[in-house]
């Protein structure tokens, strides 16, 4: 599998790997406003089954990661890792990308992971940013400067 970029087509099948790994994914109208704003839309497919996907918005030299996920049975077995990798390699060599910023829920502690052996750094707190069951939950702020992560394509496992 390699990273591929996807168009509308591939709409449901995003709205459903979203919706298998993520207690709250993103709405019909969220891919789409990525579709019409022309943010990268990438996918891991492998025999025509979308495997992880990946929505970076590029403005200048800076990547905004929107959204990332992996469908569960890829899942643990370092394909995470590995995609992400993919992603931070193509905004830094085919978009000129110097920075790479994100937010992630400061309760998901498998994704905070993924982005901290990415290369990911802390740098800030949205409180309150995100809806969640018992009211809200803070947002963490995470920056990548392209520059110092020299990417090694390393082989996911399984």
């Amino acid at each position: 599998m390699k990273l591929q970029k996807l168009t509308d087509r591939w709409l449901d099948n995003l709205i459903e790997l979203d919706a298998a790994a993520s207690e709250w994914p993103w709405l019909r109208t969220q891919y789409l406003g990525s579709f019409e704003h022309h943010d990268a839309v990438y996918g891991w497919v492998d025999r025509d089954t979308l495997c992880g996907l990946a929505v970076v918005q590029y403005v200048l030299d800076e990547a905004n990661l929107l959204n990332f996920a992996i469908a569960a049975e890829y899942q643990g077995q370092g394909f995470g890792k590995h995609w992400m990798q993919c992603v931070i390699q193509e905004a830094r060599d085919k978009h000129a990308s110097q920075t790479m910023f994100l937010e992630v829920r400061a309760g998901n502690a498998a994704a905070i992971k993924l982005y901290t052996r990415s290369g990911f750094v802390q740098t800030g707190l949205r409180k309150a940013y995100y809806p969640a069951r018992n009211g809200r939950e803070d947002a963490i702020c995470m920056s990548l400067i392209m520059s110092d992560n020299l990417v090694t394509l390393e082989p996911a496992h399984g």
